[in-house]
């Protein structure tokens, strides 16, 4: 992959794969506060509403990040990942057209999430999910079975390492 539009994919790809793991942590750390929280010994430290409300108040943040950090910036990121492999020809352009249809379910699976729409466990609109979560396992067959297809990687001998001559 050369050219400097293939670099800068690559970090808008790590950039947005670091930001959706920013959620994630977010929405674990909540989770564990709320795990605190209801312990027997932290229960004596505040109110019973104030504790309902801050539990809450954690679900949402838990809610939240799964809906922004795991649909939109995975979506985002999937979708970038796959227009670079689509550029350089790296897998088939039909694993990569896949993924950005997988890409783009997922992140619309998401806009609804924000826009009020249930996207829980068991909703319909998982399924928007589903061609990505596919995509991504024949993607990881493809990788280990057959690996990147780069024809000039091929066909180059491997350069003879350096060593230094003695002074």
């Amino acid at each position: 992959m050369a050219g400097s539009g293939d670099a800068s994919g690559r970090r808008l790809i790590v950039g947005l794969r670091a930001f959706e793991n920013v959620f994630y942590v977010a929405g674990a750390i909540g989770m564990l506060v709320m795990l605190t929280l209801s312990q027997d010994d932290a229960v004596g430290a505040a109110a019973p509403a104030d504790l309902v409300a801050l539990g809450a108040m954690l679900a949402a943040l838990h809610t939240w990040s799964v809906v922004i950090g795991t649909l939109i910036f995975a979506g985002l990121g999937c979708l970038t990942l796959n227009v670079v492999l689509f550029r350089s020809r790296l897998v088939p352009h039909w694993l990569s057209i896949w993924g950005l249809i997988g890409g783009l379910g997922v992140v619309t699976y998401g806009l609804l999430g924000i826009l009020g729409f249930d996207t829980g466990m068991g909703s319909p609109y998982m399924l928007l999910a589903m061609p990505l979560a596919i995509q991504e396992m024949v993607f990881a067959g493809w990788l280990l079975a057959k690996g990147f297809q780069t024809g000039e990687a091929q066909h180059r001998p491997t350069p003879a390492p350096r060593v230094a001559a003695a002074a």
